[in-house]
């Protein structure tokens, strides 16, 4: 156990280095926050305006969940971590590339 412990501080202190030594590479968690938010906002902000114009024309909030509720969670998941897994890729991959020296 002691062993597993050791390589991952050697490696989140190899990892440390390399951000430090290239501040470019801030750019993909910045750059996957933003599109995080984008996304979060293009299916709340839809789902809000429905809410809200239900509860305008009277007619009342269901409190179970639709078939369609359940494809548009799905939806806003799938989404949601293609965005996170890509710029996590992309930087594993450009770091990846500067500790090998390229």
């Amino acid at each position: 156990m002691a062993g597993k412990f050791a390589r991952s501080w050697a490696l989140l202190k190899a990892s440390a280095a390399v951000l430090r030594s290239d501040k470019s590479l801030l750019v993909f968690p910045l750059l996957s926050g933003l599109c995080t938010l984008l996304v979060a906002a293009s299916f709340l902000i839809p789902v809000g305006v429905m809410v809200i114009g239900n509860e305008h024309a009277g007619e009342p909030f269901e409190q179970g969940m639709t078939a369609g509720a359940y494809l548009l969670m799905f939806g806003f998941y799938l989404v949601q971590y293609f965005v996170i897994i890509f710029f996590q890729t992309a930087l594993t991959g450009v770091a990846l590339m500067h500790l090998r020296g390229e």
